[in-house]
């Protein structure tokens, strides 16, 4: 943030000054509140932010037999779920040279990793706007929630405890939502419309993973 504040308080740089990026390698070692400053300080200019070498793990690539694997996915997912929520990033450029990051098999079947991102990028469609969302507790039950042009809606759910949870959903205005699953062994299915009680949604997601609530 220093960096990007320095540069951009240059009022002859400015001009020629694209979006601001930033790298997520490692950033599981820095605080929700960290991200946030990055947030902040960009709802103070009228850059883009962009999301670069979207990644976890930089020396991933030394261990290829992790790719395939739902933990590698589940990461990813987390990952997903804090850089949109608390730095809310503009766009994620996920990281790939020469098939060194890959997201699916060399006779293109896709691994975990790759329908978490399809999910992601279904139901969190550009020119939505993030709005506030929270759980109990944002450590157990992660949210993300967004509105898009036309009315569309959509709630990111992340269980990230060990044992499925019933979940209920306020403060939505729309009575029925569709809603996606991925979790291990279970990647992208299709959960079908969940109707809303009274205005609250209820739903039993499993143990460690990605549901994604959106207006049909």
């Amino acid at each position: 943030v220093a960096y990007a504040k320095e540069l951009l308080g240059q009022a002859d740089l400015v001009p020629y000054l694209g979006p601001v990026s930033f790298h997520s390698w490692n950033s599981s070692s820095i605080s929700d509140m960290m991200l946030t400053f990055i947030r902040d300080y960009m709802g103070t200019t009228d850059k883009i932010l962009i999301t670069g070498e979207f990644g976890y793990n930089p020396g991933l690539w030394k261990t290829p037999e992790e790719f395939p694997t739902w933990q590698n996915a589940w990461f990813l997912a987390n990952l997903i779920y804090r850089t949109v929520k608390y730095t809310g990033t503009n766009v994620i450029l996920y990281w790939e040279l020469e098939n060194d990051y890959p997201m699916m098999s060399t006779d293109l079947e896709p691994y975990p990793a790759w329908h978490v991102f399809k999910q992601a990028v279904d139901t969190l469609k550009p020119g939505s706007v993030l709005v506030e969302s929270a759980s109990d507790d944002e450590s157990l039950l992660g949210t993300v929630a967004a509105l898009g042009p036309d009315g569309y809606a959509t709630v990111q759910l992340l269980n990230k405890r060990d044992k499925p949870i019933r979940v209920v959903v306020r403060g939505l205005t729309v009575d029925q939502m569709a809603a996606i699953l991925c979790c291990e062994n279970r990647y992208g299915e299709d959960l079908g419309t969940i109707t809303a009680d009274n205005g609250v949604f209820t739903l039993e997601i499993p143990a460690k993973s990605m549901v994604s609530l959106h207006t049909p």
